[in-house]
């Protein structure tokens, strides 16, 4: 997952997109959701990777800012400890 990403790139596929095509948005919300996993795996054990936490905080602006807006803009660290939280509580 060392790969850079393009962000002028990926808002202008995300901008040429027809309303109801939501193809480009989906493929960078697996991408998105591919790389939170992880992260929420590798933050409670203190070995997340910085390249993928921004490049997480970069796509996270991405779908928050264009249709079908279906993410919120938000840390992957609050989400992280949210989780750690939850899971402290049901034990």
């Amino acid at each position: 997952m060392k790969t850079k990403l393009n962000l002028k790139r990926l808002k202008w596929e995300l901008a040429q997109a027809d309303y109801d095509d939501t193809s480009v948005y989906d493929r960078i919300y697996r991408e998105y959701m591919k790389i939170e996993e992880q992260l929420l795996i590798d933050i409670p054990l203190n070995q997340h990777d910085r390249d993928m936490v921004q490049k997480h905080k970069d796509l996270n602006k991405i779908l928050a800012n264009y249709p079908p807006y279906q993410v919120d803009e938000y840390s992957i660290f609050d989400l992280a400890e949210e989780k750690a939280n939850e899971e402290n509580i049901c034990e």
